[in-house]
């Protein structure tokens, strides 16, 4: 008889419990949730606003995220904690971590990795229990996120329509506030082809053989490989960055173009004509260098000389050097003076080119 009252004592004991309990939490409503796709860490699925409408109570709060079909990606549940009477906001900033549980997928991983949402669908739920386990009268909370296409794709430098002068440039360009490249299925390609004089910059991207093709972008600095062919003075190219996603084209920055700065054309303060035949003029020397320019253009090539004093023809075995002109563009050359030690006084140099003719120039070193 005894026995049958304590048991009845306690049957009423627990279901008075699980009653109040029911009440307390029926005065429970998480009203907000508060979560980014750049900022998705555990604490910050945890984020909730909360009214309590009854006395204070210890409770725990666990936090999901899935696919919009429904796959798990992360699970958080908190330390136990207590929620006051009224409003409790910014959950995530007073309560702790117990557990964090991410899946085993590549959607997963990214997340983990980079605290961001990859493109696509997701559903964020907030349960709040009571810390005795039991889940009856448990409040929760869900709501659908949608992370956006990433919609910043933008080239950096050579900037459209600039000017550069290195032949081996780094080109720069970024994706947005995503600096990662672990999005699955995810790459980017960046495409530079020279112009043709006159021809737009998209139309160079679209219908010319590119000079460089990069199909699986690591970085946003992209150098010009030191073992391909060095870009052009005086060219024009085009450059464009694409993404793809699953081998499709999902987006793509502008084309622009840019110019490789052609030399400045060579020009002494001063230099000599050469003749064809000889008379009593003479051309004064200033300085260490005689330049000398053809009225009509030449080949460019290394020209070879040779250096008479009066009647005597000096050779390169006597002169010390064997005696060259070094061509230096726009159709001059240059003949170091210096290191053919030669006297004071007239000189004359003949100069034979590539078709066999010869030119005159005397000169004198004062």
């Amino acid at each position: 008889m005894i026995m049958r009252k304590i048991k009845d004592i306690l049957y009423v004991t627990i279901v008075l419990l699980l009653f109040n309990n029911s009440v307390v939490f029926s005065q429970i409503n998480i009203l907000t949730a508060n979560i980014s796709q750049y900022n998705i860490t555990p604490l910050a699925l945890c984020d909730a606003s909360i009214f309590n409408g009854g006395q204070e109570v210890l409770v725990v709060l666990e936090a999901t995220l899935s696919t919009h079909t429904s796959k798990p990606l992360v699970k958080v549940v908190s330390k136990p904690f207590t929620l006051k009477n009224g409003m409790n906001t910014n959950s995530g900033n007073f309560l702790q971590i117990e557990q964090t549980k991410y899946a085993n997928d590549d959607e997963a991983n990214y997340i983990q990795s980079n605290r961001l949402l990859p493109p696509g669908n997701y559903v964020h739920c907030i349960v709040i229990k009571p810390f005795n386990g039991n889940s009856e009268g448990a409040t929760d909370f869900c709501q659908d996120i949608s992370s956006e296409e990433e919609l910043l794709l933008n080239l950096v430098y050579p900037a459209d329509r600039d000017t550069i002068e290195t032949l081996y440039p780094v080109f720069l360009w970024n994706h947005g506030i995503n600096i990662s490249f672990s999005t699955p299925g995810e790459s980017y390609r960046m495409i530079l082809t020279e112009l043709r004089e006159g021809q737009p910059a998209e139309a160079g991207i679209r219908l010319n053989v590119p000079v460089f093709y990069d199909n699986n972008l690591r970085s946003h600095q992209v150098p010009y490989p030191l073992e391909a062919n060095a870009l052009v003075k005086g060219k024009s190219y085009s450059w464009q960055v694409q993404r793809l996603v699953g081998g499709s084209i999902t987006q793509s920055t502008e084309v622009w173009q840019f110019y490789l700065k052609e030399d400045m054309p060579f020009s002494p303060k001063s230099c000599v004509i050469p003749k064809t035949s000889l008379d009593e003029g003479y051309y004064m020397l200033e300085g260490d260098t005689l330049f000398f320019k053809f009225e009509a253009a030449n080949t460019g090539d290394t020209l070879l000389i040779n250096l008479s004093t009066g009647s005597q023809t000096r050779t390169g075995k006597e002169v010390g050097t064997i005696p060259t002109a070094h061509y230096c563009g726009s159709n001059y050359y240059a003949v170091d003076i210096e290191k053919l030690k030669l006297r004071k006084g007239s000189h004359v140099m003949e100069i034979l080119d590539r078709n066999g003719n010869r030119y005159f120039i005397r000169f004198y070193i004062n």
